[in-house]
């Protein structure tokens, strides 16, 4: 008998522990719920003046002076990105990778990649529950300012 009291207090002392536990790891907030990320996103957007297209959800293109600006936006992140090239008109070179690396390290807070697609790109990512309106038009004005000196220093590898 006494068994099954010390089983049922341990029951109910472990139960209430993940209930602590459980309203504690809620109260912090973790990550913003998708759909709370993609329509802050979808309000700096808005905001920043420029034109701009929703394809689905969680999608847009932003026009710029340079072409289009894609944005992504997820459960917490915002991808932002411009094309360089396409797949079929970059020559992957020895030289050109080398210029890749170059810009890689020369583009403050960018990356320079091949996507899936094979597409040479310019692209920032950032957590949206850190971001405001300025730093969210601090990175379009960023990735616009990378495509364009990407652009400018791997000229010599695209076919147009």
């Amino acid at each position: 008998m006494k068994f099954l009291i010390i089983v049922g207090r341990l029951a109910f002392v472990l139960g209430a522990l993940l209930i602590t536990f459980s309203i504690c790891a809620n109260a912090q907030g973790g990550a913003a719920k998708p759909a709370a990320a993609t329509d802050k996103i979808g309000g700096f957007i808005k905001k920043s003046g420029f034109k701009y297209t929703e394809f689905k959800k969680g999608v847009w293109t932003v026009d710029s002076e340079h072409g289009p600006i894609l944005i992504g936006g997820g459960d917490d992140f915002v991808v932002i990105f411009m094309i360089v090239a396409k797949k079929d008109s970059f020559r992957v070179t020895e030289q050109s990778m080398v210029e890749m690396l170059k810009l890689s390290g020369d583009l403050d807070f960018l990356e320079m990649n091949l996507d899936e697609a094979g597409d040479l790109s310019v692209r920032a990512e950032a957590k949206v529950k850190l971001m405001d309106q300025k730093l969210f038009e601090e990175a379009l004005q960023r990735v616009v300012s990378g495509y364009a000196e990407a652009a400018a220093r791997l000229a010599p590898f695209v076919i147009k």
